[in-house]
């Protein structure tokens, strides 16, 4: 079983490595490469940066594929159900199964779309970049999580925030998935999610398998919701 990761943002390598570990405690055939998210810092026009970041995908997956036998499995978590939709429309004919993991591929609530604001407004100050990497270990005493996240996580963090907002969180109306990529797409989702709201999950569910669940949005920072979105998606790929 092979699998390319797409981490959410920020993407946090630590909780995807522990889980991918977790899995393969029980699943020793559970094979996976997570992907990597270049910052291209020198790109502020958001539409080039994603085009960019498509491309150093489907290069990675590309190389990944060269490594294992048969096709791979896409899981892609918050933005990174964005990034696997994306890039599948590249590489569909070496994919089996893509699991959409609490997507965020449209406007989200009003908390979200504002943070991503702020953070778009923010970005604007050039001593930004210099100033998260200063407070970055103070935060990381006050939150648990964040101390496993890395400073040039933290910066691409920032960086994806910024275009996610020009990109993704504009995108209004429903959602289209092309027809024939019906059938390898499944999503899981919970109640009362920012980034990944009714109105989203509604469009989708037309279109492709639906799945919901307890685990939060967040399920990568907590082992138990970790295990639940592990069951989900070996049910899923057993059936």
């Amino acid at each position: 079983m092979n699998n390319f990761i797409f981490p959410g943002n920020p993407p946090a390598k630590y909780f995807y490595q522990l889980w991918c570990d977790e899995i393969q405690e029980v699943h020793p055939h559970f094979k996976y490469q997570i992907a990597d998210y270049p910052r291209f810092s020198d790109e502020k026009n958001s539409q080039k940066y994603f085009l960019k970041l498509e491309d150093s995908l489907v290069d990675q997956i590309q190389a990944y594929l060269k490594t294992v036998d048969g096709p791979v499995n896409l899981i892609g978590h918050s933005l990174g159900g964005y990034l696997s939709l994306q890039t599948l429309k590249r590489v569909s004919q070496s994919v089996d199964r893509v699991f959409l993991l609490h997507p965020f591929i449209g406007r989200p609530q009003t908390l979200g779309f504002n943070l991503l604001k702020s953070v778009r407004l923010l970005s604007f100050f050039k001593s930004l970049d210099r100033f998260l990497a200063v407070i970055h270990p103070y935060v990381a005493r006050a939150m648990a999580a964040a101390q496993f996240i890395t400073p040039e996580e933290v910066l691409c963090f920032r960086m994806l925030a910024y275009h996610e907002f020009e990109v993704v969180a504009q995108r209004v109306g429903i959602v289209q998935i092309e027809s024939d990529l019906h059938n390898k797409i499944q999503f899981y989702s919970c109640n009362d999610d920012t980034w990944c709201p009714a109105e989203t999950i509604d469009a989708l569910k037309k279109q492709i398998s639906h799945f919901p669940g307890n685990a939060a949005h967040d399920f990568i920072v907590h082992k138990e919701q970790r295990k639940m979105m592990t069951d989900f998606i070996f049910k899923i790929s057993k059936s």
